[in-house]
């Protein structure tokens, strides 16, 4: 069963939400609790979620990953994206709207749904290639 609260979130003066948690045991604003600024608070926190029907699970992590190059369809050879370095993280951004795109990079098969975004750090063995098939129009970039 889903629950929510009527609490209402912490903003700053332009009206955008701060860092906070939920505090179960202060029911002040709700009987779910009361959302208090995560300022001086050791806690970590992290985003998290899913896509059941993709059956992706996400979670953010504090990596310094910067976008080194990005390449499009224009870019194929064959096919085959060839970046200047190997591929070690990466984002995918399927914009053919019909089709689904297999996408090779270190030798993994990566299936990206149309219309769909897919960012991940990328085992297997390292390489600067990526294999595209399936769709017609997409953009990938190399993080380092």
């Amino acid at each position: 069963m889903s629950q929510y609260t009527n609490a209402r979130l912490l903003t700053d003066g332009d009206g955008n939400p701060i860092p906070q948690y939920l505090d179960v045991n202060d029911k002040t604003d709700s009987p779910q609790g009361t959302f208090k600024p995560l300022t001086g608070d050791p806690r970590q926190v992290q985003l998290t979620g899913s896509n059941v029907a993709l059956d992706v699970n996400v979670v953010n992590t504090n990596n310094d990953w910067k976008l080194q190059e990005q390449l499009t369809q224009a870019d194929a050879v064959n096919g085959t994206l060839t970046f200047s370095d190997v591929v070690k993280v990466v984002d995918i951004f399927n914009q053919d709207p019909t089709n689904s795109g297999v996408f090779t990079i270190n030798g993994l098969s990566i299936t990206v749904p149309a219309n769909t975004f897919f960012c991940a750090e990328i085992g297997g063995n390292l390489s600067n290639t990526v294999t595209v098939s399936g769709t017609t129009s997409y953009i990938i970039g190399r993080y380092a």
